[in-house]
């Protein structure tokens, strides 16, 4: 069905000339141009409504008139109209740059108007219709800046609140409020795992406890507490002496980082038994070998001065107790394979020396560890009494309060 009926004249403006009344009445088609020209005057003389009938009369006969769709938005009063009108110019043509630039613009201002609602719906505390305002407005446009912050305010989910203020940091990095916010969110959370683990190490599970720290981490990196109880679940020197040193970072004065720093510094510059008594069997045993390499090389040297003497002189020296060049050079070959086992059980002995005091780094490890556990229990035990000690008195004064307001209340009564 048409919008309007060519052939009622009941809705065309008194101030049309008789000449286009014709057209209409006659509904011809070639008449089309002649009733879009007389759109477009009416809608440049501003008169509205005049101009609004024609222009759709003649998008109802052609609904791709992309001409008469535009202007159709040009005298639109209502942007929910207005964004209709430039949907059926870019359905015609995509690329239509003044009808994307002014469909953009009405978004816009549509996007304003829902946060408008949005914020008044927030004072009146209906915050689920105020949060379905903010969307519109996010939907409508979504680089509106305040849109996205009002959203965040309203959000009851973590997660989605620190997403939607990241997007309002995205769109401006100096948004001082959704830095406060975002900082204050994190450090909330934060505080919230770090409570997590604490549970989870009294409980025995130390890789949960773990987990939920280097989480933790990510949110803020700067609690103390997180870092030393990171340093108690830590499993090898250097990590321990990285999580001591990061609370110092934080407070130079904190005992117990300093502390935790000091015992592990000593342990690790400080040769155990096991180590010295090592280390000087393997020198005596380098000693060993050398002194028998040197005393083959001497042997050498005589034997070769023997047999330089025989050949100087024309009559051979007899020699006591001297053996032939035959002998000399097996006790030679002798005395080096004697050499090269001593060298060789010392390799082996050196690998072993490794092993052991592997083992022995270890064992300290696990004993700086204990230490440091014991430490930690204390400190948490020490936390969970001076809490048990608030609520009682929070309960206390409870007691007391109630009381008192039975004793008024008997006293009003009398």
């Amino acid at each position: 069905m048409r919008l309007f009926d060519p052939k009622d004249t009941t809705n065309i403006g008194k101030n049309a000339d008789s000449e286009l009344l014709d057209l209409l009445v006659e509904g011809r088609e070639e008449g089309l141009a002649e009733i879009l020209k007389a759109g477009i005057k009416m809608a440049q003389e501003g008169k509205k409504t005049e101009a609004k009938r024609l222009l759709l009369y003649v998008t109802d006969v052609q609904p791709n008139n992309e001409v008469a769709w535009l202007w159709l938005a040009s005298v639109s009063e209502y942007p929910e109209e207005l964004l209709c009108f430039l949907k059926n110019v870019l359905r015609i043509n995509p690329s239509n740059q003044r009808a994307l630039e002014w469909q953009k613009a009405t978004r816009a201002l549509m996007s304003k108007t829902f946060v408008q609602r949005g914020i008044s719906a927030h004072k009146e505390n209906c915050q689920e219709l105020a949060r379905q305002f903010f969307e519109e407005a996010i939907e409508n446009d979504e680089e509106n800046e305040v849109a996205w912050l009002w959203l965040a305010s309203v959000e009851e989910d973590i997660q989605k609140k620190i997403s939607y203020l990241e997007k309002v940091l995205q769109l401006n990095p100096e948004n001082e409020t959704a830095k406060s916010s975002l900082n204050a969110i994190r450090k909330q959370k934060a505080r919230e795992l770090l409570k997590q683990a604490n549970i989870a190490v009294v409980a025995g599970k130390n890789d949960e406890a773990y987990e939920k720290l280097e989480e933790l981490m990510q949110l803020d990196p700067d609690i103390e507490e997180a870092w030393l109880l990171k340093a108690y679940l830590a499993t090898s020197f250097e990590e321990k002496l990285f999580c001591f040193e990061k609370v110092l970072s934080i407070d130079p004065n904190n005992e117990m980082a300093k502390a935790g720093v000091e015992a592990l510094r000593e342990i690790k510059e400080t040769p155990t038994e096991a180590e010295v008594e090592k280390s000087t069997q393997t020198q005596e045993k380098r000693e060993d070998a050398e002194f028998t390499v040197a005393e083959g090389a001497i042997a050498a040297d005589e034997a070769k001065e023997t047999t330089a003497l025989g050949d100087t002189f024309e009559k051979p020296i007899t020699l006591t107790q001297t053996e032939p060049p035959s002998k000399i050079s097996e006790q030679q070959e002798v005395t080096a394979e004697k050499a090269n086992a001593i060298l060789q059980q010392e390799k082996v002995s050196v690998e072993e020396s490794k092993a052991e005091i592997a083992e022995t780094e270890v064992e300290s490890s696990q004993k700086v560890k204990l230490e440091i556990e014991t430490k930690a229990e204390e400190l948490l035990q020490e936390k969970l009494f001076k809490e048990e000690e608030s609520v009682k008195e929070e309960f206390e004064k409870k007691e007391l309060l109630a009381d008192r307001l039975s004793d008024d209340r008997k006293f009003v009564v009398e």
